[in-house]
């Protein structure tokens, strides 16, 4: 736990954020008395396997999803350079 007063919290408020970001949480007191307590969001987790509907498509599903497409269609048939 971390505690700031106002004055400090307005001059490193970043800091504070990614103090809190990290897990730490921390403090704004006013006056020396404890008024405000800053706290990271967690992040949603991911959602994998989201584009797990799409498996069964084939290639001809696709071509015709993006036949209008010719940029991005190229983007999914193209032979990897790497």
């Amino acid at each position: 736990m971390f505690q700031a007063n106002i004055h400090q919290a307005k001059t490193n408020l970043s800091q504070l954020i990614q103090r809190a970001e990290a897990g730490e949480i921390v403090i704004i007191a006013k006056a020396g008395k404890p008024c405000v307590q800053l706290i990271g969001i967690e992040k949603p987790a991911r959602n994998a396997g989201r584009l797990k509907k799409f498996s069964h498509m084939e290639n001809t599903d696709i071509s015709r999803i993006l036949e209008d497409d010719n940029e991005t269609a190229a983007l999914f048939f193209e032979e990897s350079a790497l």
